[in-house]
């Protein structure tokens, strides 16, 4: 008889149970979900150049910009007159708009050796990009024409140079920009500012920084 009784009150129970459960007409659930604020960036690869018009992409991959020791003598032996560097630098930028209007910036405080200073306009800067640039190496086009704005080809010891400024638009277009730094012989075609750094410039290891910047406008 006992086993009875104990039988019946779990079934007792499990009834009770099962009609709790089934109580309910609703039920809420908490749901979330995060969502980060983007806004424009970018990732560079800076290539080192020593040829004439070489083909960017050819370059070393480095990860600084070391014009090493600067020369007054051309390719040729003859006298520069002036100290140069045949070594130059492309910046291949490739800047993500992210849906917004962006502008990518170049700024440069100069380079110093202790209280010595090169000349503001003999750190130059060209900015430009290729048509045929392409986002993925697999890709049978590249990124075709960009229809923003580009600064001048001047001096990059400046603050906050343009670059490039995206086209002003609901939908604006990622870019992949080149940013050519160098230390000519002389004016380069279509530029301005230039200064050479004369043969009487105090020697010694003259460093800086150049910080690119992209940020919407």
């Amino acid at each position: 008889m006992r086993f009875v009784k104990i039988a019946m009150l779990i079934m007792f129970f499990g009834l009770c149970t099962f009609v709790s459960l089934q109580a309910a007409t609703s039920v809420n659930i908490s749901v979330s979900a995060r969502l980060e604020t983007i806004s424009p960036d970018m990732s560079v690869i800076i290539k080192e150049l020593t040829q004439p018009n070489q083909d960017p992409w050819s370059g070393a991959t480095v990860s600084t910009m070391d014009f090493g020791t600067l020369t007054h003598l051309l390719s040729n032996g003859q006298e520069a007159g002036v100290w140069y560097s045949p070594t130059y630098f492309c910046v291949f930028i490739l800047a993500y708009a992210n849906s917004y209007k962006y502008e990518v910036r170049s700024t440069c405080s100069g380079l110093t050796s202790g209280s010595n200073t090169l000349p503001a306009g003999s750190f130059m800067l060209f900015p430009t990009y290729s048509s045929g640039d392409k986002w993925n190496p697999s890709d049978s086009t590249g990124q075709g024409t960009l229809s923003g704005s580009f600064g001048t080809y001047s001096p990059a010891v400046a603050t906050n140079k343009l670059i490039y400024q995206s086209e002003n638009s609901a939908s604006p277009k990622s870019a992949i920009l080149r940013a050519f730094y160098s230390i000519p012989n002389t004016s380069p075609s279509g530029s301005t500012g230039w200064q050479a750094i004369p043969l009487n410039q105090p020697g010694g290891v003259y460093t800086g920084t150049v910080t690119i910047t992209i940020a919407a406008y």
